[in-house]
Parts: C-alpha cells; structure tokens; sequence
C-alpha cells in the first residue's frame, strides 16, 4: 500500500514536471517566433510606411514625377515580396532553427531558408 502511494505520488510529480517543463519550451518559441517577425517583418514594414508618408507629403506639395514614381512602386514592391517570403518560411515553422541576434535576442535563422525559396523561385 505505501508503495503504491510512492509510486502514485513519484507519478503525478513526474507529470506536473514534464507538464512545466512542456509549458517553458512552448514559451521560449512564441518568444522566439515574436522576435522573429519583429526583425523580419517589422523592418520592412516601417520602411514601407515611411515611403507611404512620404508619397502622401510629396503629393500634397505637387507630386512627383514619373521616374520618381516608379522608383517608389518598384521599392514597395521588393519590400513587399520579402515580407511574403519571409511569410512562406515561417509557414513551415517546424522545420527552423533558431539563433541569436547579435542584440542577444533568440530568433528564427530565416537567411538560409528564405535564399533557398528565393533560388527556387528564380529557377
């Protein structure tokens, strides 16, 4: 009886630390798949909103012409196509690794995977 008891309380011991134990590495990746779009999509993004500004600006002080204007698309658009690329990769989150910003946050090494896509979309 008190071995069963032992091995009843070894159990549920056992369980709630596995339990605890799944809980952080669940944590540690939201945490690093939060700093991963951070860096990778916050970038682009802010450097897209600023250029929106500055369209707006430019268009209330008399516009911009046709050159500067395709120069603005163009820009927008590569931006934008990394944004996408990075959004494939992370599709396939399982299958990342992670590394360490030189800042010291952890996050996802998109590089490798996003030339890979890259090259395949190219060829």
């Amino acid at each position: 009886m008190i071995r069963e008891k032992n091995n009843l309380l070894m159990k549920t011991l056992l369980g709630s630390f596995f339990e605890e134990e799944k809980k952080q590495i669940a944590l540690e990746a939201n945490v690093r798949l939060m700093n991963t779009i951070r860096y990778y999509l916050g970038d682009p993004l802010t450097v897209l909103l600023g250029k929106a500004q500055l369209s707006l600006d430019s268009l209330n002080n008399g516009g911009m012409d046709r050159e500067e204007t395709q120069k603005l698309v163009l820009f927008m658009r590569e931006e934008l196509q990394k944004i996408c690329l990075v959004l494939n990769v992370l599709a396939d989150v399982s299958q990342l690794k992670y590394k360490t910003h030189p800042l010291g946050m952890e996050l996802f090494d998109l590089e490798k995977e996003m030339e890979g896509s890259h090259s395949r979309e190219k060829g």
